[in-house]
């Protein structure tokens, strides 16, 4: 069907996605989120952060959503029986190590920073009950003040909703393929789309998360894959024109991807290359708030004891604290991500 059991654009699509919200949250370093910044990230030259009329951060995070249908998609579907168990366990080798591990470093940087300055820096909603929430994985729900903590973990909570959904509708999607997956996804579009005073990250996640699962079944039916590829730059097209449209841009830029998998093969080397950015993007994605508050909390102790000072207006600075994130997210995958899945996977996935 595509080139490998790992689809290697998607693996790029997805750095790419990470890489949006690492420069998206650069504005960190400037007021209100950084306390000693002598500028608001507003008043800057920010062309760079905003290409469209949206926020790059947001871009990225619902593009990981439509790539996390279509990749379960591809990898439950075609596959035998998986129990629940054997489900949740995967999940959570994948997911909840390093959540863990980077909710404890904020945690500890944070309250080194409201004894030493009084006060936090980035996220400000920092007590017992978001701590709670936070271990647990209950943000993006609604039960939240604000941001707290690692904010970007809110995302990966949504996610293990959209992957309750996804379990529970395998034996229909396997049976019914686009007769379920596209009713299906009627329905979300319709619910996300009325106002029911109700959460909508999640029906926003549920709309991208099944039009994977419905880019999965067309790819796969599809005898003339170049009628793929038309449907995915019209419907990026479409979603330029007039207002912006994520839940258009996301499936098309996703299926043109697919399809740069499908028709070129790419050398080993290269492969290699492209899996390596896809492995950083979930540390990448964890580790860029503790990076960025080590980073303020460092400037902070020194400019009580050197007087150092660091301009974050200079690009270079940008592209210095990008190439940080992927060597501490290198490095993470490779001696704490991989490593530990591997284990918990040997224990507890039968």
């Amino acid at each position: 069907m595509l080139n490998s059991k790992k689809i290697i654009f998607i693996e790029l699509l997805r750095f790419f996605s990470s890489l949006m919200v690492v420069i998206w949250h650069y504005q960190h370093f400037f007021l209100p989120y950084n306390s000693n910044s002598k500028d608001s990230f507003d008043v800057l030259n920010s062309k760079m952060f905003n290409i469209f009329d949206f926020s790059f951060g947001i871009l990225g995070v619902n593009i990981f959503f439509c790539i996390s249908g279509f990749v379960f998609s591809y990898t439950y579907l075609n596959n035998n029986y998986i129990s629940f168990k054997n489900f949740f366990y995967l999940r959570f080798a994948r997911l909840y190590p390093l959540h863990f591990v980077t909710l404890l470093l904020v945690t500890i940087i944070q309250l080194i920073n409201i004894n030493l300055f009084g006060g936090y820096e980035i996220y400000f909603m920092n007590d017992i009950k978001h701590f709670i929430l936070n271990l647990f994985l209950f943000l993006g729900w609604g039960l939240e003040d604000g941001y707290s903590f690692n904010g970007p973990i809110w995302s990966v909570s949504v996610e293990l909703f959209l992957y309750l959904v996804f379990f529970i509708s395998i034996p229909y999607l396997k049976k019914y393929h686009i007769l379920f997956s596209l009713p299906l996804l009627l329905f979300f579009i319709f619910i996300e789309k009325i106002d029911l005073q109700i959460n909508d990250k999640f029906f926003l996640g549920l709309v991208l998360f099944f039009s994977g699962t419905l880019i999965f079944h067309i790819f796969k039916s599809a005898l003339n894959k170049y009628y793929f590829l038309f449907l995915s730059i019209l419907l990026i097209i479409v979603s330029l024109i007039g207002n912006f449209k994520i839940t258009m841009f996301c499936p098309g830029i996703v299926m043109f991807f697919i399809f740069l998998d499908y028709k070129i093969k790419l050398k080993d080397k290269t492969e290699k290359i492209f899996e390596i950015f896809g492995n950083m993007t979930y540390a990448s994605y964890l580790t860029h708030i503790p990076i960025q508050l080590a980073i303020i909390l460092t400037i902070n102790l020194l400019n009580l004891n050197f007087g150092f000072t660091l301009n974050f207006e200079n690009t270079l600075v940008l592209f210095m604290f990008i190439i940080l994130v992927y060597f501490i997210s290198y490095f993470t995958f490779k001696l704490f991500e991989k490593p530990l899945n591997n284990f918990i996977k040997s224990k507890l996935v039968d």
